[in-house]
Formats: C-alpha cells, sequence, structure tokens
C-alpha cells in the first residue's frame, strides 16, 4: 500500500522517491512522460507504508524497467503545493546512479503502458520542463542536498 492519503477534504500526504539514471558517459538522463502531460520528471514512485526510501528506489526502478540497479541518495524535497483547492504536501528523496553500459535498460520494459521513458542530454535540463524543479542543483552538487518547495499551482 502506498504511503499516500488524504485527510479532511483539504490536505494530501504522500512520500515518493524518484531516480537521476546517468548513461555510461553522465551525457544523458532517464526521464519519463505521459502523453497527457507536457513536462517530464524522473522514474520513481510512491513509497510504501513501512517501507524504507533506498528499498522503494530499488522496488520502483526494477518494476518500471525491469532492471535492478544500486542508488546513492543526492537530495531529499519537501513540497508544500496548494493544488486543485488542496493542500499537498510530499517527502520526495532523490538518488542516483550510473549505468556500466548504455545497453543495460530497454526502455521498453515499463509497467506501465501510458508513460513513456526517452534519454534526455544532460545540457537540455535547464531549458525544457523537467521536474523536480530543483534537479540541476541536485545533479551539480557534491553533498546531499534539502530544499523545501512550497507554492501554488
Amino acid at each position: 500500500m502506498d504511503l499516500d492519503f488524504s485527510f479532511d477534504n483539504d490536505y494530501r500526504f504522500n512520500a515518493r522517491v524518484c531516480a537521476i539514471i546517468y548513461n555510461f558517459d553522465k551525457s544523458k538522463i532517464l526521464v519519463s512522460s505521459y502523453k497527457s502531460r507536457d513536462f517530464y520528471t524522473m522514474p520513481g514512485g510512491r513509497i510504501n507504508v513501512y517501507e524504507d526510501s533506498q528499498t522503494a528506489i530499488e522496488r520502483e526502478i526494477a518494476e518500471e524497467l525491469n532492471v535492478k540497479l544500486k542508488f546513492k541518495l543526492k537530495g531529499i524535497i519537501e513540497h508544500f503545493i496548494y493544488w486543485k483547492n488542496k493542500k499537498n504536501m510530499s517527502y520526495e528523496f532523490v538518488f542516483e546512479t550510473q549505468l556500466e553500459n548504455d545497453n543495460q535498460i530497454n526502455l521498453e520494459c515499463n509497467d506501465k503502458p501510458e508513460e513513456i521513458f526517452e534519454w534526455m542530454n544532460v545540457k537540455d535540463i535547464k531549458s525544457r520542463k523537467v521536474y523536480p524543479n530543483e534537479l540541476n542543483k541536485i545533479m551539480t552538487a557534491k553533498t546531499l542536498q534539502h530544499f523545501v518547495d512550497k507554492r501554488e499551482i
């Protein structure tokens, strides 16, 4: 069961993980999108109840891409977003890994047919709509990063 719940019809909380997955030479990262959206996100998903974030990212990537990878924690983002007349709060754990070879992931091995995975050049991230907003800062940081994102959509 996902760690995702609403209460009092005004609030929603969830905890999620996402992964910065670099190709072999770190020139590209793996992003996901949906035909119904005009933006990209990092592969990942919800943390299950009573599941730690490290286990969650390994499970999510295995489910979505049918590959087992090891990850390092790069950042934590606390989101406080007012959206659709609801106060949404989430904790997002951002992990990172680099592939040993570019054939390690088959982009067709996806458990959600509506989700599309593709490689994006690292240099293009700033000019494209990629979430989380703090992604570029997390990618270039030498130490663990922590951000608080408060906004209305």
